[in-house]
């Protein structure tokens, strides 16, 4: 991607392990990239020109919520704003709402937090500074988070133990560790995290194989062994199917999943 980068400051708040990144971009053209299968939800603060996502609309705030298939975002001209990657139970309560309700289709910032949404984005555009910025971004976080659902505790267990395996763990003893049935269980997650156990746990292997394809020193047969695939063949068609790209492709381009 032919972008000049003018700036791009990165924030890690100090109570909780979620990335801020407050970023200005100048593209010489209109171009697009793609956003990978992830587990996170994607909330774009954009305070410059908007992006093109789903079916050809223009956002400038957005949200998009964990999905197991690669969605392309136009970009160009002079793009600024706040990225934030949420764990999908922090978006869970931060938002208020189903994380299946998000759908696939980027909806605006305002039409998942009403005129809050609308009101923080215009109040971060005009904070002068990140470090202000950061401030005032915390603050409101810190009031939704209060106001907001508690994740069901046995969803939630269920996605740490998941997260910790990178998805190498029985579904279906899950749900018999948790006395429940194996579609209550997936029923309540998928409110919650915004897909299925099953799909979660594919979706969180292919996230730390693509960590560890980045590095031209793995064979991928060691990548594929280490992430629980059954040989090089299996994680090649894995690949193939959540991103539409070979494990070549995906390493020899800057993604991030």
């Amino acid at each position: 991607m032919s972008t000049t980068r003018e700036t791009e400051v990165v924030c890690v708040p100090r109570d909780d392990p979620r990335l801020y990144a407050g970023y200005r971009d100048r593209y010489p053209a209109d171009e697009a990239y793609p956003e990978l299968p992830s587990t996170r939800v994607l909330w774009v603060i954009g305070f410059g020109d908007p992006v093109v996502v789903g079916r050809g609309e223009r956002r400038s705030s957005f949200v998009a919520a964990p999905r197991d298939r690669v969605s392309m975002i136009g970009v160009g001209g002079a793009q600024h704003g706040i990225r934030l990657r949420l764990d999908p139970l922090d978006a869970f309560s931060l938002f208020g709402t189903p994380m299946r309700a998000l759908g696939t289709e980027f909806p605006e910032i305002g039409a998942v937090l009403g005129r809050a949404g609308t009101d923080l984005t215009e109040r971060l555009s005009e904070t002068p500074g990140w470090p202000g910025r950061f401030e005032v971004l915390d603050a409101a976080l810190a009031r939704l988070r209060a106001r907001g659902p508690r994740p069901d505790p046995g969803v939630a267990w269920a996605w740490r133990r998941i997260v910790a395996t990178a998805g190498a763990v029985r579904i279906s003893g899950l749900a018999d560790e948790l006395g429940m049935s194996r579609r209550h269980l997936a029923r309540r997650f998928h409110d919650q995290v915004g897909m299925a156990p099953k799909t979660a746990a594919r979706v969180l292997r292919f996230e730390r194989a693509a960590e560890l394809v980045a590095d031209p020193s793995r064979p991928f047969a060691q990548v594929a062994a280490e992430t629980g695939y059954a040989d090089q063949a299996h994680f090649a068609r894995e690949l193939r199917a959540l991103t539409l790209r070979t494990p070549g492709e995906l390493r020899s381009q800057t993604f991030k999943p």
